[in-house]
Protein backbone atom coordinates (compact mmCIF):
# COMPACT_ATOMS: atom_id res chain seq x y z
CA UNK A 1 0.00 0.00 0.00
CA UNK A 2 1.29 2.95 -1.36
CA UNK A 3 0.34 5.15 1.84
CA UNK A 4 2.38 3.37 4.15
CA UNK A 5 5.36 4.11 2.17
CA UNK A 6 4.59 7.71 1.83
CA UNK A 7 3.54 8.48 4.85
CA UNK A 8 4.57 8.91 8.74
CA UNK A 9 4.69 6.54 11.67
CA UNK A 10 1.23 7.68 12.43
CA UNK A 11 0.19 6.06 9.15
CA UNK A 12 2.32 2.61 10.27
CA UNK A 13 0.71 3.09 13.65
CA UNK A 14 -3.38 3.25 12.09
CA UNK A 15 -2.57 0.57 9.29
CA UNK A 16 -1.13 -1.77 11.97
CA UNK A 17 -4.01 -0.85 14.68
CA UNK A 18 -6.88 -1.76 11.93
CA UNK A 19 -4.76 -4.50 11.04
CA UNK A 20 -4.40 -6.04 14.08
CA UNK A 21 -8.22 -5.26 14.80
CA UNK A 22 -9.29 -7.26 11.45
CA UNK A 23 -6.94 -10.25 12.43
CA UNK A 24 -8.47 -10.43 16.08
CA UNK A 25 -11.98 -10.28 14.88
CA UNK A 26 -11.28 -13.26 12.52
CA UNK A 27 -9.79 -15.42 14.89
CA UNK A 28 -11.91 -14.67 17.81
CA UNK A 29 -14.90 -15.40 15.15
CA UNK A 30 -13.35 -18.80 14.23
CA UNK A 31 -12.41 -19.83 18.07
CA UNK A 32 -15.61 -19.16 19.40
CA UNK A 33 -17.46 -20.62 16.16
CA UNK A 34 -14.78 -23.75 16.76
CA UNK A 35 -16.06 -23.94 20.73
CA UNK A 36 -19.87 -23.64 19.43
CA UNK A 37 -19.41 -26.93 16.96
CA UNK A 38 -18.04 -29.19 19.62
CA UNK A 39 -20.96 -27.94 22.42
CA UNK A 40 -23.65 -28.08 19.50
CA UNK A 41 -22.29 -31.62 18.73
CA UNK A 42 -22.14 -32.98 21.90
CA UNK A 43 -25.86 -32.07 22.94
CA UNK A 44 -27.07 -33.36 19.63
CA UNK A 45 -25.57 -36.67 20.77
CA UNK A 46 -26.75 -36.66 23.78
CA UNK A 47 -30.31 -35.23 23.61
CA UNK A 48 -30.61 -38.38 20.36
CA UNK A 49 -29.55 -40.98 22.92
CA UNK A 50 -31.76 -38.97 25.54
CA UNK A 51 -35.14 -39.00 23.77
CA UNK A 52 -34.95 -42.51 23.16
CA UNK A 53 -35.10 -43.14 27.49
CA UNK A 54 -38.47 -44.54 28.10
CA UNK A 55 -37.89 -44.81 31.74
CA UNK A 56 -35.43 -43.13 34.66
CA UNK A 57 -33.26 -46.15 34.77
CA UNK A 58 -32.22 -45.64 30.99
CA UNK A 59 -31.32 -41.72 31.46
CA UNK A 60 -29.83 -43.25 34.40
CA UNK A 61 -27.40 -45.64 31.82
CA UNK A 62 -26.99 -43.27 29.64
CA UNK A 63 -25.53 -40.56 31.69
CA UNK A 64 -23.34 -43.00 33.19
CA UNK A 65 -22.11 -44.17 30.10
CA UNK A 66 -21.12 -40.32 28.97
CA UNK A 67 -16.82 -39.95 28.85
CA UNK A 68 -17.07 -36.46 30.08
CA UNK A 69 -19.71 -35.08 31.57
CA UNK A 70 -20.71 -31.65 29.63
CA UNK A 71 -23.61 -29.17 29.92
CA UNK A 72 -26.83 -31.37 28.67
CA UNK A 73 -25.53 -34.50 30.49
CA UNK A 74 -23.99 -32.52 33.13
CA UNK A 75 -27.10 -31.26 34.35
CA UNK A 76 -29.15 -34.34 33.23
CA UNK A 77 -26.82 -35.94 36.14
CA UNK A 78 -27.05 -33.61 38.81
CA UNK A 79 -30.66 -34.18 38.34
CA UNK A 80 -30.39 -37.70 38.42
CA UNK A 81 -29.10 -37.38 41.66
CA UNK A 82 -30.72 -34.90 43.56
CA UNK A 83 -34.39 -37.01 42.49
CA UNK A 84 -32.17 -39.92 44.21
CA UNK A 85 -31.45 -38.20 46.89
CA UNK A 86 -35.20 -37.14 47.55
CA UNK A 87 -36.24 -40.35 47.17
CA UNK A 88 -34.31 -42.14 49.58
CA UNK A 89 -35.39 -39.78 52.08
CA UNK A 90 -38.96 -40.11 51.22
CA UNK A 91 -38.86 -43.90 51.50
CA UNK A 92 -37.07 -43.31 54.62
CA UNK A 93 -40.11 -41.26 56.05
CA UNK A 94 -42.55 -43.60 54.49
CA UNK A 95 -43.60 -40.18 52.17
CA UNK A 96 -44.72 -40.60 48.58
CA UNK A 97 -42.46 -40.02 45.71
CA UNK A 98 -42.11 -36.58 44.19
CA UNK A 99 -41.42 -35.85 40.49
CA UNK A 100 -39.30 -33.00 41.57
CA UNK A 101 -39.82 -30.91 38.57
CA UNK A 102 -39.70 -27.21 39.57
CA UNK A 103 -35.90 -28.76 41.25
CA UNK A 104 -34.88 -30.21 37.68
CA UNK A 105 -36.33 -26.63 36.01
CA UNK A 106 -34.41 -24.56 37.75
CA UNK A 107 -30.78 -26.40 37.48
CA UNK A 108 -31.79 -26.45 33.87
CA UNK A 109 -32.25 -22.72 34.37
CA UNK A 110 -29.09 -22.33 35.95
CA UNK A 111 -27.41 -24.42 33.22
CA UNK A 112 -29.19 -22.58 30.34
CA UNK A 113 -27.86 -19.17 32.45
CA UNK A 114 -24.28 -19.99 32.46
CA UNK A 115 -23.76 -21.48 29.23
CA UNK A 116 -25.13 -18.26 27.79
CA UNK A 117 -22.81 -16.21 29.85
CA UNK A 118 -20.23 -18.40 28.51
CA UNK A 119 -20.96 -18.45 25.01
CA UNK A 120 -21.35 -13.82 25.45
CA UNK A 121 -17.56 -13.49 25.57
CA UNK A 122 -15.87 -11.76 22.99
CA UNK A 123 -18.95 -10.47 21.34
CA UNK A 124 -18.49 -7.25 22.91
CA UNK A 125 -15.39 -7.48 21.69
CA UNK A 126 -16.52 -7.84 17.98
CA UNK A 127 -19.61 -5.07 19.13
CA UNK A 128 -16.69 -2.60 20.14
CA UNK A 129 -14.71 -3.44 16.79
CA UNK A 130 -17.61 -2.24 15.08
CA UNK A 131 -17.51 1.46 15.85
CA UNK A 132 -13.58 1.03 16.97
CA UNK A 133 -12.60 0.38 12.93
CA UNK A 134 -14.36 3.14 11.04
CA UNK A 135 -13.64 5.69 13.68
CA UNK A 136 -9.49 4.80 13.43
CA UNK A 137 -10.00 4.53 9.89
CA UNK A 138 -11.40 8.11 9.54
CA UNK A 139 -9.24 9.42 11.97
CA UNK A 140 -6.29 8.22 9.92
CA UNK A 141 -7.93 9.47 6.88
CA UNK A 142 -8.01 12.99 8.73
CA UNK A 143 -4.50 12.35 9.99
CA UNK A 144 -3.31 12.22 6.07
CA UNK A 145 -4.94 15.24 5.19
CA UNK A 146 -3.61 17.52 8.12
CA UNK A 147 -0.32 16.05 7.98
CA UNK A 148 1.08 17.24 4.67
CA UNK A 149 -0.21 20.71 5.58
CA UNK A 150 2.05 20.72 8.91
CA UNK A 151 4.98 19.14 6.97
CA UNK A 152 5.72 22.50 4.61
CA UNK A 153 8.71 21.41 2.75
CA UNK A 154 7.11 17.48 1.81
CA UNK A 155 4.66 17.22 -0.94
CA UNK A 156 2.80 14.67 1.12
CA UNK A 157 1.40 11.51 -0.09
CA UNK A 158 -1.14 12.45 -1.61
CA UNK A 159 0.70 14.60 -3.98
CA UNK A 160 0.81 11.39 -5.98
CA UNK A 161 -1.66 9.05 -4.91
CA UNK A 162 -4.64 7.83 -6.66
CA UNK A 163 -7.87 9.06 -4.94
CA UNK A 164 -8.60 5.39 -3.94
CA UNK A 165 -5.43 5.39 -2.28
CA UNK A 166 -6.19 8.61 0.28
CA UNK A 167 -8.84 6.84 1.27
CA UNK A 168 -7.17 3.18 1.95
CA UNK A 169 -7.51 3.37 5.30
CA UNK A 170 -11.02 4.50 5.55
CA UNK A 171 -11.87 1.52 3.27
CA UNK A 172 -9.56 -0.79 5.72
CA UNK A 173 -11.75 0.40 8.74
CA UNK A 174 -14.98 0.28 7.33
CA UNK A 175 -14.12 -3.67 6.13
CA UNK A 176 -12.87 -4.58 9.44
CA UNK A 177 -16.29 -3.30 10.72
CA UNK A 178 -18.28 -5.24 8.45
CA UNK A 179 -16.68 -8.48 8.87
CA UNK A 180 -16.80 -7.88 12.83
CA UNK A 181 -20.58 -6.93 12.23
CA UNK A 182 -21.13 -10.04 10.07
CA UNK A 183 -19.57 -12.01 12.68
CA UNK A 184 -21.35 -11.10 15.55
CA UNK A 185 -24.85 -11.62 13.91
CA UNK A 186 -23.79 -15.16 13.18
CA UNK A 187 -22.76 -15.75 16.20
CA UNK A 188 -25.46 -14.72 18.25
CA UNK A 189 -27.89 -16.49 15.93
CA UNK A 190 -26.24 -19.62 16.26
CA UNK A 191 -25.94 -19.05 20.12
CA UNK A 192 -29.99 -18.99 20.06
CA UNK A 193 -29.77 -21.52 18.19
CA UNK A 194 -28.01 -24.12 20.91
CA UNK A 195 -29.67 -22.12 23.76
CA UNK A 196 -32.96 -23.40 22.80
CA UNK A 197 -32.18 -26.77 22.79
CA UNK A 198 -32.77 -26.40 26.98
CA UNK A 199 -36.46 -25.76 26.70
CA UNK A 200 -36.58 -28.89 24.56
CA UNK A 201 -34.52 -30.59 27.15
CA UNK A 202 -36.65 -29.36 29.97
CA UNK A 203 -40.06 -31.07 28.33
CA UNK A 204 -37.88 -33.95 27.69
CA UNK A 205 -36.94 -34.10 31.35
CA UNK A 206 -40.78 -33.49 32.69
CA UNK A 207 -42.28 -36.22 30.87
CA UNK A 208 -39.48 -38.63 32.45
CA UNK A 209 -40.13 -36.84 35.83
CA UNK A 210 -44.06 -36.82 35.55
CA UNK A 211 -45.35 -40.59 36.71
CA UNK A 212 -48.89 -40.61 35.37
CA UNK A 213 -47.59 -38.54 31.96
CA UNK A 214 -45.13 -42.10 32.18
CA UNK A 215 -48.14 -44.41 32.22
CA UNK A 216 -49.98 -43.04 29.60
CA UNK A 217 -47.28 -42.93 27.10
CA UNK A 218 -46.66 -46.59 28.19
CA UNK A 219 -50.54 -47.64 27.93
CA UNK A 220 -49.51 -46.05 24.13
CA UNK A 221 -46.64 -47.83 23.25
CA UNK A 222 -48.51 -51.05 24.48
CA UNK A 223 -51.72 -50.29 22.45
CA UNK A 224 -50.00 -49.27 19.24
CA UNK A 225 -46.89 -52.19 19.40
CA UNK A 226 -44.26 -50.05 19.05
CA UNK A 227 -42.09 -47.33 21.17
CA UNK A 228 -43.46 -43.64 20.71
CA UNK A 229 -40.66 -41.05 20.05
CA UNK A 230 -41.05 -37.59 20.91
CA UNK A 231 -41.25 -34.95 17.78
CA UNK A 232 -38.83 -33.11 17.34
CA UNK A 233 -36.92 -34.48 20.05
CA UNK A 234 -33.80 -34.46 17.47
CA UNK A 235 -34.38 -31.23 15.65
CA UNK A 236 -32.89 -28.19 17.11
CA UNK A 237 -35.77 -25.24 17.14
CA UNK A 238 -34.78 -21.41 15.79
Amino acid sequence: MQLIGHGDLASGVFFAFLSAMLFAGAYLFLVKLADLTCRAWHAWRFLRGFAQARSLQQARALVDGQATLQSFSRVAHCILVEKKTFDAAADRHGQARDAHGAAAQRLIALEAAGQAAELRRGLNILAAMVWAAPATGLLATLWHEVWPQLQPGQAGWKAHAPWGEQFAMMQLGLSTALISLVARLCLQVANRVYLSQFALFGRMVRSLLEPDRNAAACGAELRHGVPRTPENALKFEA
